[in-house]
C-alpha cells in the first residue's frame, strides 16, 4: 500500500493536467519541471484545494478524492501536511501557536496542542521563539515552524513546495541540508515540487520530470543526468 497513489486529471482553459505518481512510506519523491508545468496544480489537488476533473487521489490506503464516485474528503481530514514556499505562517499568532494550529484543526484540545507544539519547537530548535511572532524570524526560521506546524499533524503525506525559494542564496546550502535531515526521520511519503536540481539531489530519492502538465521521465537524479529525455532536462542537467 503507498502512502500516496494518484491520478490526477485537471483541465483549466487551454492547460490540462495529466499526471500519475505514486509515493512510499518513508519515500521522498521529486516533481521537477519548469515554471507552469503544473507542479502547484498538482499539489493543490493532493492538498484537496483545487478539485480533480477526473482521476483519484488515495492517501494511506483512504480514497480521499474520486469525482466519478462523488467522493471529496476536505483538506483538514486529508491526513495531508502543506508546506507552501511563501511558508504562510499566521502573523497574528505566535511561534508556539502556530505549531499548535495544525492539531487544533484537527480536534486536538488547546492545551493538548500546546504541549505538542512546544516539544516541535524542542526537535526544531526553536524554543527560545516560542512567544515570538512570525515577522521576528529569519526566512530559515520560519521554513522549520512551517515544517513542523505540518508535521505536527501527523501526515501520512507531506508536500513541500519550492520550499527553499524564498530563502536568500547565502543560507540556502545550509537550510537545504537541515531540511534533509528533517525528511530522513519522517516515516511518511514526501513530495517535494521544485524547478531547482539541488533541491531534487539533496531532498528526494527519486524524480519525476513533468513539463506542459505531462510526466516527461521518471527515475533516479543519476538516470536522468545519463540519459535527458527532453531539451528542458538536459539543459538543467548540463548547468
Amino acid at each position: 500500500m503507498s502512502a500516496l497513489n494518484a491520478s490526477l486529471r485537471v483541465n483549466r482553459g487551454d492547460f490540462s493536467l495529466n499526471l500519475d505518481l505514486r509515493v512510499e512510506p518513508g519515500e521522498s519523491v521529486a516533481l521537477l519541471g519548469p515554471n507552469g508545468a503544473g507542479k502547484s496544480t498538482a499539489v493543490s489537488c493532493i492538498a484537496g484545494i483545487l478539485e480533480l476533473d477526473t482521476g483519484l487521489i488515495e492517501v494511506d490506503g483512504v480514497i480521499v478524492d474520486e469525482p466519478a464516485a462523488g467522493i471529496r474528503v476536505p483538506t483538514e481530514n486529508r491526513h495531508v501536511g502543506l508546506v507552501f514556499q511563501d511558508y504562510r505562517l499566521f502573523p497574528h499568532l505566535s511561534v508556539l501557536e502556530n505549531i499548535a494550529f495544525g492539531p487544533r484543526a484537527r480536534g486536538v484540545a488547546k492545551q493538548t496542542a500546546r504541549v505538542e507544539a512546544a516539544d516541535w519547537l524542542d526537535r526544531f530548535d526553536l524554543s527560545g521563539f516560542a512567544s515570538a511572532k512570525p515577522s521576528a524570524l529569519s526566512g530559515g526560521q520560519s521554513q522549520r515552524v512551517a515544517l513542523a506546524r505540518a508535521l505536527a499533524t501527523k501526515p501520512a503525506v507531506l508536500l513541500l513546495d519550492e520550499p527553499l525559494a524564498a530563502l536568500d542564496v547565502e543560507v540556502r546550502d545550509d537550510v537545504r541540508a537541515e531540511l534533509a535531515g528533517h525528511l530522513s526521520d519522517f516515516d511518511g511519503a514526501t513530495l517535494v515540487i521544485t524547478h531547482d536540481l539541488a533541491d531534487a539531489a539533496a531532498l528526494a530519492s527519486r524524480v519525476i520530470v513533468v513539463e506542459r502538465g505531462m510526466v516527461t521521465q521518471r527515475g533516479t537524479l543519476a538516470e536522468l543526468t545519463a540519459n535527458p529525455a527532453t531539451s528542458w532536462v538536459s539543459r538543467l542537467v548540463s548547468r
